[in-house]
């Protein structure tokens, strides 16, 4: 569940809660406080100052789930329309730190690649790419750190 508020013309401020359920009966519960800023003499540019707050029942076997997990990071974004303005492409970068079990202090990044848009009245797509990493960059693979990356391809269709 999340809730938006715009503050002043170039803010908003977004929270949400969290529940991510595992097969092995494991929970992460949690939240997110986003204060976003988009100024309004730079079409398509975003900043978001991002706070995210993880708490586990229990550690994971075989995947990454510490007990509590804090994110606090920049986000920017670049956002501008293609093909005759029928679709948004969206490119981001996120550069913070990651505080595991209010111990272990990481470097993150994140970066991602986004496209949306409609080909017709009915007939849309919707697609991210994108990576994210504790630790010492983008390619760190040492055992105390991780990597996480996805991609979601979404094609949608408007009953009428």
């Amino acid at each position: 569940m999340s809730a938006d508020a715009p503050v002043g013309n170039e803010f908003t401020l977004v929270g949400a809660t969290i529940l991510q359920e595992f097969t092995d009966n494991n929970a992460k519960h949690g939240g997110l406080v986003k204060l976003i800023y988009t100024p309004s003499r730079v079409e398509g540019l975003s900043s978001a100052l991002v706070f995210k707050q993880l708490r586990s029942d229990q550690s994971g076997t075989g995947y990454f789930s510490p007990d509590r997990q804090q994110l606090i990071y920049l986000d920017s974004a670049y956002s501008t329309a293609i093909f005759n303005d029928r679709f948004v492409f969206k490119s981001s970068l996120g550069l913070g730190e990651e505080v595991i079990n209010n111990d272990i202090r990481n470097n993150f990044v994140k970066v991602e690649l986004a496209l949306r848009g409609w080909f017709d009245d009915v007939n849309a797509l919707d697609g991210r790419l994108g990576c994210s990493n504790s630790g010492d960059g983008i390619s760190n693979r040492n055992a105390s750190h991780y990597r996480y990356c996805y991609a979601m391809l979404n094609y949608r269709h408007a009953l009428e």
